[in-house]
């Protein structure tokens, strides 16, 4: 899906392959599919959405709008959070939508997949555990009264930079930069950055003002527009750089860090450096599972 996102926007193959192939060193992605987290699940939902939205920016239809509901509704009752994805889509609509009446079309097409996928998860009030979802979600995020009541800009201070911590260590701070920088360098596709860091950036802060039990997981399926931008401007830079021996080391600068982390995931994740917080999760803590089976035996 990344693959055909990467193409979509950029163009050109090399990007596509690019993006793909960070996706694969990905250690956070590596570990989720691993584990077969719902989070991974939400990940692939969220890219081909983004892909089905692109196209209905291009040639605005029923038909693509009725897709797009099927995968927001999947997203919808995989995750709580997908409710962050219909930003991301409107502004994907803002971005690359014609003016007059195909952004109008876009917009619009984009409003009734939305409903659609809204009554898609309506099914879930057929359960007779419906309130414990937001019951639940309350464990995670803080609720209006509880924001009034707290001091704001320290909550939010703190929350940026554990998980701003989190999105370089995982997708590691050169492809971050390099991601930025071609915002500036590469002005022919100023648009497709400016969009991938907006879409990433405006629901990792709405994430930062209201996250009250976050894991790096939870943020893992806003981070698809970063992987993008940094495989493209990646490409860009290996292709404006003369000396092959450069080109070499701006690639092994992008890749080894994670291709580090990910190969010591495939031979023995419980010596992985995970951040803390992970290592609890996976490793350490009593989530991790250690002994159940003992546990199950001993019974």
């Amino acid at each position: 899906g990344l693959v055909v996102l990467a193409f979509q926007l950029f163009k050109m193959r090399t990007t596509a392959i690019m993006a793909g192939a960070l996706y694969i060193v990905s250690p956070l992605a590596l570990l989720l599919d691993r584990f077969a987290l719902y989070d991974s699940l939400l990940t692939t939902l969220t890219i081909w959405g983004l892909i089905v939205m692109y196209h209905l920016t291009q040639h605005p239809s029923l038909g693509s709008s009725l897709v797009l509901a099927l995968l927001l509704g999947a997203a919808l009752l995989t995750k709580s959070s997908a409710m962050l994805l219909f930003g991301m889509y409107l502004l994907m609509a803002l971005f690359f939508a014609k003016k007059g009446k195909p952004k109008l079309l876009s917009i619009g097409y984009l409003l009734i997949a939305s409903l659609v996928a809204l009554l898609y998860q309506s099914v879930q009030q057929l359960s007779p555990a419906a309130n414990s979802i937001a019951e639940k979600n309350t464990t995670f995020v803080y609720t209006w009264d509880q924001l009034r009541s707290l001091p704001l800009v320290s909550l939010a201070t703190h929350n940026f930079l554990v998980y701003g911590g989190w999105v370089v260590f995982y997708l590691s701070l050169p492809i971050l930069l390099i991601g930025a920088g071609g915002w500036f360098s590469n002005r022919k596709n100023r648009q497709n950055y400016a969009f991938l860091w907006l879409a990433f950036l405006i629901p990792f802060i709405l994430v930062v003002l209201i996250g009250k039990t976050v894991y790096p997981r939870h943020i893992f399926f806003l981070t698809m527009p970063l992987l993008v931008a940094g495989a493209g401007a990646l490409v860009y830079l290996w292709e404006t750089i003369r000396r092959p021996g450069l080109r070499v080391a701006l690639f092994l600068l992008c890749v080894l860090p994670s291709g580090y982390l990910s190969t010591r995931i495939l031979s023995d994740y419980k010596t992985a450096l995970l951040p803390a917080i992970d290592q609890f999760q996976y490793i350490d803590g009593w989530p991790a599972g250690w002994g159940v089976k003992d546990i199950v035996r001993y019974l």
